[in-house]
């Protein structure tokens, strides 16, 4: 087969899936983590300013994970040109942060632009040596949910149609170890929809997680959020059930919520004849 010359993924699978009446979302997985398992990044090496810093002043690394200081409006500017890069060259239908946008291990804070910018702001005071004491926490993720709320409105006013999505963890674990405090995006209008990873491997896990969510959030708010679940790892070490899988999906409609979110795609070739009967 001869090699496709100029060929551009992105305008391929957004042409294919409008023709076949689906959406695509463009998923900005990494988000502000720049490495996973390399402390010699090409990332680091060219930006090294932008790392994040534990109080030790070691990088900013959680399970592997490598992380620009998220507060840093130079990382920032980035994400936000690549996002908006996506919506103006392409057509699609939203676009979506996860678990790592907007995000930041709660460890950070220590480099040196955040200490300045703390001090700014709390008459010349560093930043607390605990890095969860629950003020400095909270600006952290206060920080944080303010860029969120710049990129909703920067995607908007690019292009009023194009949903802005989010896949954070669940909370409160989601703002105590990456300063995610996604209730605050919901009531500050700068989410279209939530979509939490309620990733547990047994159904009484699920089920605690998914009766927190409930039992936490605003009615207003629940046509707004849909609980992910987790059906596979890529390396191949967890796999779930179609008993499994039904189980959960029985379980978010006994909570009242009229949809969920499938991580991956690939198991659903499994799963798809459970799904249809269940779902329709």
């Amino acid at each position: 087969m001869q090699p496709i010359k100029k060929f551009d993924p992105i305008k391929c699978i957004v042409k294919e899936a409008h023709k076949a009446g689906l959406k695509v979302h463009a998923w900005f997985e990494f988000g502000f983590s720049y490495a996973y398992k390399d402390s010699n990044s090409v990332w680091l090496k060219r930006y090294p300013h932008w790392a994040g810093r534990k109080k030790d002043g070691s990088l900013l690394v959680k399970n592997g994970f490598y992380w620009w200081n998220s507060m840093n409006p130079e990382p920032q500017k980035f994400m936000k040109e690549l996002v908006l890069e996506v919506v103006k060259k392409y057509d699609v239908d939203g676009v979506q942060g996860d678990d790592r946008l907007p995000a930041m291990p709660a460890e950070g804070g220590y480099d040196d632009f955040t200490k300045q910018l703390f001090a700014k702001e709390h008459n010349g005071e560093l930043p607390p040596a605990n890095p969860k004491e629950p003020g400095f926490l909270q600006w952290k993720a206060n920080k944080l949910s303010a860029f969120g709320k710049e990129l909703y409105t920067v995607v908007k006013n690019q292009r009023a149609s194009c949903l802005v999505t989010w896949a954070p963890s669940p909370y409160p674990w989601s703002k105590e170890e990456y300063l995610q405090d996604w209730p605050q995006w919901l009531k500050g209008g700068y989410a279209d929809y939530i979509f939490p990873q309620l990733y547990r491997y047994k159904i009484e896990g699920y089920e605690k997680v998914l009766k927190e969510l409930n039992d936490s959030l605003p009615k207003e708010y629940k046509q707004k959020v849909f609980p992910g679940i987790l059906t596979s790892l890529g390396d191949g070490a967890y796999q779930s059930t179609r008993e499994l899988t039904d189980q959960m999906l029985q379980l978010n409609r006994k909570y009242g919520f009229n949809g969920e979110v499938f991580f991956y795609y690939e198991t659903l070739n499994r799963l798809i004849g459970l799904l249809y009967q269940t779902i329709k």
